[in-house]
């Protein structure tokens, strides 16, 4: 910068200087040293001018920073968000799919139950209708005894009384 130049000159020029005998003072040129100050304030506002534009950039650096640190940290918020999101839409979902198991497991309980139930029920059925069949088969064949011995004189038949009597049947 043009100012730390000119003030560098100036203490140059202040600690050269021929010293007052016996004093602290010093001799200085007057027209010198006027005319450094005179270039001391025409190049402060072009270094103030450019210190100015440098503060200015680093605002706005400073502000595009913040801004972007802001955008970053949103969209970080957006996608813990959609990950808790996608993590609870998971779980949801597997609590759905388990509680779809329960009743299906529910319902194929139900229906082994109830197959259990009616086939329970048939077997009884066809249980009792065997029995009332046997029932008619015995009596059918006890009628059949019967109508054996009237027909045989009211004596219990043999085999071999039975097997004659067919014989006898037979025409020779």
């Amino acid at each position: 910068m043009k100012v730390y130049d000119i003030l560098e000159k100036l203490q140059f020029e202040i600690e050269n200087a021929a010293s007052v005998p016996l004093t602290n003072k010093v001799m200085i040129d007057k027209d010198e040293i006027l005319d450094m100050i005179d270039d001391l304030r025409n190049a402060m506002p072009e270094d103030i001018s450019q210190a100015q534009k440098i503060k200015e950039s680093e605002n706005r650096i400073k502000l595009k920073a913040a801004e972007e640190a802001k955008n970053i940290l949103e969209q970080a918020k957006e996608h813990k968000a959609k990950m808790i999101d996608t993590s609870t839409i998971t779980k949801s979902a597997y609590d759905e799919a388990d509680a779809i198991l329960k009743d299906a497991n529910a319902e194929v309980i139900r229906m082994r139950l109830k197959s259990i139930d009616y086939v329970s029920g048939m077997l009884t059925k066809a249980q009792e209708d065997l029995a009332a069949m046997i029932k008619v088969l015995d009596s059918n064949k006890n009628e059949l005894r019967e109508s054996k011995r009237q027909l045989s004189g009211n004596r219990p038949a043999s085999t071999g009384d039975a097997k004659s009597a067919q014989n006898q049947n037979k025409p020779q």
